[in-house]
């Protein structure tokens, strides 16, 4: 297990922070929900291998409200407190891989950079039966994130981690991602679909 800071130092942090929705398609914009992004999942991590195409639409962008919500209740109640709070959120999209049902997700920003956008997605992240019957250590990481870097076309790429824990780094204040798995999951070629 290794302590990571995804590519925004904070990833929820920032995605509390900037929660808001996103103007209709025009001039390099994201359109307005539903759409979906594909890509390519890769993992070369010790817990989960492999790699697998990635499907992820994104049904309505989290409000504002649900922002401020998330952030009070990590204050207030910590990781537990998240995970209460987006398992009372409606659905905000879905996350599949292959041809499959697919996973909800609770929470989706995006964020207009220099570079495009910065897409944060987060869930909690689906138990198994062993897993859950054995109470097994990645218990403890009850979170799913995803962090994708788009340029003004849609496409680019992103990460998952998958089996998250968050945080609250003690000598810096910041919001700490900490992962079950060795490595991310790198996401490739994603583009709007």
């Amino acid at each position: 297990m290794r302590r990571i800071r995804l590519m925004l130092a904070g990833c929820m942090a920032v995605a509390v922070a900037t929660a808001m929705p996103l103007p209709a398609q025009e001039g390099g914009a994201l359109p307005d929900p539903p759409f979906t992004f594909v890509g390519q999942a890769t993992s070369t991590g010790a817990v989960i291998a492999g790699a697998s195409r990635l499907q992820i639409t994104v049904q309505r962008w989290s409000s504002p409200a649900e922002a401020e919500q998330l952030r009070g209740s990590f204050s207030e109640l910590g990781q537990a407190g998240v995970v209460r709070t987006l398992d009372s959120f409606d659905q905000a999209g879905f996350i599949r891989t292959g041809t499959g049902v697919g996973d909800p997700l609770q929470f989706a920003t995006a964020e207009r950079t220099d570079y495009g956008w910065h897409v944060l997605i987060a869930t909690t992240r689906p138990v198994g039966i062993v897993e859950s019957y054995f109470n097994l250590r990645s218990m403890e990481f009850p979170l799913l994130l995803v962090e994708l870097r788009l340029g003004p076309d849609g496409s680019g790429e992103g990460a998952i981690a998958a089996g998250a824990q968050l945080r609250r780094d003690e000598a810096t204040g910041r919001l700490m991602v900490e992962r079950w798995d060795t490595q991310p999951i790198l996401l490739r070629d994603v583009r709007l679909r």
